[in-house]
């Protein structure tokens, strides 16, 4: 994160995140519990590539105007929009034209699905976990994953609306190559 900016007394006492450093910190917690033996490694694999994917996908969205891109009114209220919105928003021209170099997001039909299937299907029923038994193809994860991880890709790269410091794009190129590997 940002530990040399912050007095070291400060340091010591406070965790400091932000929007850059969390959604790295995801990617980088999914390529550790890939080095897991023990199948319920996708099961947190799933959880951290959401919270990587959701983290990158605001990043390029709020690169110059960071309200009026992620955050919506209900009931007097603001809130972040949803994952299912900021991808939504990812593929299109309106919000992620924000420079000359910006490109917008491209997903087939059946990348779509696969990441709604990974969104659903894996990160929604466990964190949302109501007792049951529930069986989750491995395989079926590992695909979404790729999908999932695709993404990243070009919304923290490619895209042209996230500006990483050299340390940051590192981090985040050397987790997503280890999750690869181990996909």
């Amino acid at each position: 994160m940002k530990a040399g900016r912050v007095p070291k007394s400060i340091e010591e006492e406070w965790l400091i995140v932000d929007e850059k450093g969390n959604a790295i910190d995801y990617l980088e917690v999914a390529a550790r519990f890939l080095g897991w033996d023990n199948d319920l490694k996708w099961k947190w694999v799933a959880i951290a590539l959401h919270g990587a994917l959701y983290g990158f996908a605001i990043l390029a969205l709020k690169r110059t105007a960071p309200k009026c891109t992620v955050i919506e009114q209900r009931k007097g209220k603001e809130y972040l929009i949803d994952i299912r919105e900021a991808i939504r928003r990812c593929q299109d021209t309106n919000y992620m034209n924000q420079f000359t170099g910006s490109k917008v997001l491209k997903l087939s039909l059946t990348e779509k699905e696969g990441i709604e299937w990974l969104i659903q299907e894996c990160r929604n029923n466990f964190a949302h976990f109501q007792p049951s038994s529930k069986g989750i193809h491995i395989p079926s994860i590992k695909t979404a994953a790729g999908y999932v991880l695709k993404v990243i890709q070009f919304l923290a790269f490619e895209s042209g609306n996230v500006l990483l410091e050299v340390n940051e794009e590192a981090q985040a190129r050397k987790a997503i190559e280890t999750i690869r590997e181990n996909l």
